[in-house]
């Protein structure tokens, strides 16, 4: 889930940690307007109105990568359906394309 305290969270979805926090994506300086799974569920791509976007490790909310480049808010961050891409649009009018495997 994203939030407007600059954090995006990760929660369990079944088994007997059913709606406990598993890890907490700290680091953004605003609110985090987006959070996505990639495709095979081991990352997550956040947008936030700091003007950064990032991908984050699911399974422990560490960063593998800052995505800054855009000159104002982020709005959208999505992974390609291979996973290895992640786009981001921004308030400047401007869509980015990054490599998102590390």
């Amino acid at each position: 889930t994203a939030s407007g305290d600059g954090t995006a969270a990760v929660w369990s979805a079944s088994g007997p940690e059913l709606g406990c926090r598993r890890a907490t994506l700290g680091g953004h300086g605003s609110e985090v307007l987006r959070a996505e799974w990639s495709p095979d569920g081991a990352r997550v791509a956040t947008a936030s109105n700091d003007g950064t976007g990032g991908v984050w490790r699911a399974e422990d909310g560490a960063r593998l990568q800052t995505l800054a480049r855009h000159e104002s808010e982020l709005k959208f961050a999505s992974f390609a359906p291979s996973g290895a891409v992640v786009v981001t649009t921004g308030d400047d009018c401007t869509a980015r394309l990054w490599c998102a495997e590390t």
